[in-house]
């Protein structure tokens, strides 16, 4: 089993917080978004972690080499213009294997990121499995609709609104990868709705409840990620 982080965005609304660092190297308590991740993913005995970042993350690329980590890392630097690209982008380090896939500026509760994981590993035979939300500070929220047995039956932005949000913690096996071809000639450009055309096509699904997360945009989930996580006592 592997773990992959998408760390390729460029973090424009974080203003002068970031100064000239890329965003994963934003810290929120004394821990920067990077190093949190990783450090989840490596509760659990993985391979490897594979991270995308931009070509020209040259600080965020010296960190990651530098800090010595409980599980290999590979660095994968490629500029992408979202985020289903910088996945497909990593295709070649995750098609044998299943693996855990986080985007790198999502924050909830450690303790809700390790059940997630346990879930995961006793359900592994699921194609895929996202985390889901009743409350996340996400200015572009995804939305979930599931039956009763949390099966996921509709994700996407054109779904309406629904009870559930994406959490930006995912789960899959490698076979998702098969539809990349004809995601690309049905011109999907957003991960969300490429989630949404697994759906559709039948794979199984799942959805797991997690608590409150913040997607980490602008100077306000800042605070509101540092609240979170001192109510927890991680910070």
């Amino acid at each position: 089993m592997k773990g992959a982080i998408l760390a390729a965005g460029e973090g424009k609304r974080l203003g002068t917080l970031l100064g000239n660092l890329p965003k994963p190297l934003l810290k929120i308590g004394s821990k920067t978004l990077i190093d949190r991740q990783i450090e989840l993913l490596s509760n659990e005995p993985l391979d490897e972690i594979v991270i995308i970042i931009r070509e020209d993350a040259n600080e965020l690329k010296k960190h990651l080499e530098k800090t010595k980590y409980k599980i290999p890392i590979r660095i994968v630097e490629k500029n992408t213009s979202a985020g289903i690209f910088s996945f497909f982008a990593i295709k070649q380090y995750l098609k044998d294997s299943p693996f855990f896939l986080f985007t790198v500026d999502i924050i909830c509760k450690e303790k809700e990121v390790l059940d997630f994981m346990k879930f995961c590993k006793v359900n592994q035979n699921v194609d895929m499995i996202a985390g889901i939300t009743t409350f996340s500070l996400d200015k572009k929220p995804v939305y979930v609709k599931t039956n009763d047995s949390n099966k996921i039956i509709a994700l996407g932005r054109g779904i309406g609104k629904s009870k559930f949000i994406t959490a930006g913690l995912f789960y899959c096996l490698p076979t998702v990868y098969k539809e990349e071809d004809g995601a690309i000639k049905a011109k999907i450009e957003h991960l969300s709705d490429f989630f949404g055309y697994i759906v559709n096509k039948e794979y199984k699904v799942l959805g797991y409840p997690l608590g409150k997360t913040i997607d980490v945009d602008d100077e306000d989930d800042v605070k509101e990620a540092e609240k979170l996580l001192k109510e927890s006592g991680e910070i």
